[in-house]
């Protein structure tokens, strides 16, 4: 497969065969593909589709497909799938006839990956996790602590300063997570390193039937993410979340998102960091309220115009 141009720093390629659709129908099955993915510095994901001449023609007259993929292992068995329900046409290249061959650029909208774990036993699960990747928010950073032994070897670990009762006797924690990858940088290949902040949401004797069950956690925690963002006055959203559904790991990318840029300094938050965990909590349990859009909805509005001509409390109150 042709390399278009050089990837940038900490993004990794995956190659699989797609079937593409467009309005249900299906235009072309078993098409060579590769999907961008950046997970150290998170940027829009990129799909490639490599077409044949004569599916070149009957694509390139569409703007938004539907892509169906899976993974095989090195016997041929399918060992996970992939699924972009919308992705949007973003560019095409048509190569000489010798080549028979072009190549279409596909920005996805969202991204559902799927590894399968066959024969695993439910029954020996006693909590399950899910977990959201967010943007940094130094209000509910996990706090390094750092250990020295007897033997004088440092130790270093991460507390939680901030664990919520999410919804339903669920756990809510904000942690830190270090993520490795083998990437190249100025043409030098290694293996680099970042952390991420997630969102860990524990469960304790329930298990996952579908991704239905995900999506209304996470309509949940955008809101509380609103909050969160007017609270620290620093925008923080989620990127991605991975979770085990049955006998399968998922992973969803939402590619739809205006990522916030890392904010050194910033203003002084608006509440502080001490009570930040009784906020957060307080936010969560009036959403509850029968009325809570009443809250909601002005922040959600305040944070995202983020109007520099008043202050962010006045901007507030002038909306109630």
């Amino acid at each position: 497969m042709k390399k278009l141009t050089n990837l940038p720093f900490g993004s990794r390629e995956e190659y699989f065969l797609s079937d593409i659709y467009s309005q249900g129908k299906a235009l072309a099955k078993g098409i060579k593909s590769k999907l961008i993915l950046n997970d150290i510095k998170y940027s829009r994901a990129l799909l490639l589709l490599y077409l044949s001449n004569e599916n070149f023609r009957c694509i390139s007259i569409r703007f938004e497909f539907e892509i169906k993929g899976y993974f095989e292992n090195v016997v041929g068995e399918k060992i996970g799938e992939i699924h972009i329900p919308k992705g949007y046409r973003s560019n095409s290249n048509v190569f000489t006839s010798s080549w028979n061959e072009g190549i279409m650029e596909i920005v996805p909208y969202e991204i559902y990956r799927k590894h399968y774990f066959p024969g695993q036993n439910e029954a020996k699960k006693e909590k399950q996790n899910i977990f959201f990747v967010l943007t940094d928010n130094k209000m509910v950073k996990p706090f390094e602590n750092i250990e020295i032994s007897s033997t004088g070897v440092l130790k270093k670990g991460n507390e939680p300063t901030v664990i919520l009762n999410f919804k339903d006797d669920l756990i809510a924690t904000f942690e830190e997570h270090d993520y490795s990858i083998d990437t190249k940088i100025e043409e030098v290949n290694g293996t680099f390193s970042t952390s991420h902040l997630l969102l860990k949401i524990e469960m304790d004797n329930h298990f996952l039937a579908s991704v239905d069950e995900v999506k209304i956690l996470s309509e949940l925690l955008d809101k509380l993410l609103w909050y969160l963002s007017f609270g620290s006055r620093q925008r923080t959203t989620w990127i991605k979340w991975t979770a085990e559904i049955g006998n399968e790991f998922v992973e969803y990318y939402r590619n739809n998102i205006f990522i916030p840029e890392k904010i050194i300094s910033c203003k002084e938050p608006l509440v502080d960091i001490r009570t930040f965990q009784g906020f957060l909590q307080h936010c969560l349990e009036y959403d509850k309220q029968q009325n809570n859009l009443d809250l909601y909805l002005p922040v959600l509005y305040l944070v995202a115009s983020d109007n520099p001509r008043k202050t962010m409390e006045m901007e507030f109150l002038s909306l109630l």
